[in-house]
């Protein structure tokens, strides 16, 4: 992609510069009177003279060659820093739909192990005596606030 990329720029800088020579060839323009660079700009010296025009040409080409590929390269990095940003969001939903999930099992796992006095399993709506209803949501609430530091350690790594 960044190859391809590339070569685009490189394409497109190219046709820019030679396109006041083509233009200039294909109208027939003298040589040696007004002759066009890929950029108007107003010098300080005679940059119509043969030495002058072709040093100047060269810096002009040159200059649009560095500039468009910093501009490439400087948009190149914004869209992967977006798609970054975008993928540690989506990794983070996915860790927070997960912890529901990892809260339903521990609510259930600790209602399971959990009996009432007579044997039976204790089912979601019904109290144990002696408060154990409560110990099981401390319980589930330790579970889930450990999942989720372990989840801004884990972004925190990745981010670092």
């Amino acid at each position: 992609m960044t190859e391809a990329l590339a070569f685009l720029i490189f394409l497109i800088s190219l046709s820019w510069t030679l396109s006041p020579v083509a233009t200039a060839w294909i109208s027939g323009v003298d040589p040696t009177g007004w002759r066009p660079h890929p950029f108007l700009a107003a010098y300080f010296f005679d940059y119509q003279s043969s030495p002058n025009y072709e040093l100047t040409y060269c810096f002009q080409t040159v200059s649009l060659f560095f500039f468009s590929m910093s501009v490439s390269s400087f948009d190149t990095v914004c869209v992967a820093f977006f798609m970054q940003v975008a993928a540690q969001f989506r990794i983070l939903l996915m860790s927070l739909r997960r912890l529901q999930e990892v809260g339903e099992e521990s609510l259930a796992c600790s209602m399971m192990y959990s009996k009432a006095e007579d044997g039976n399993a204790v089912g979601p709506s019904s109290t144990i005596p002696g408060g154990s209803t409560d110990c099981q949501q401390e319980a589930l609430k330790k579970h889930v606030l450990q999942y989720l530091k372990y989840l801004i350690k884990h972004h925190n790594d990745i981010i670092m």
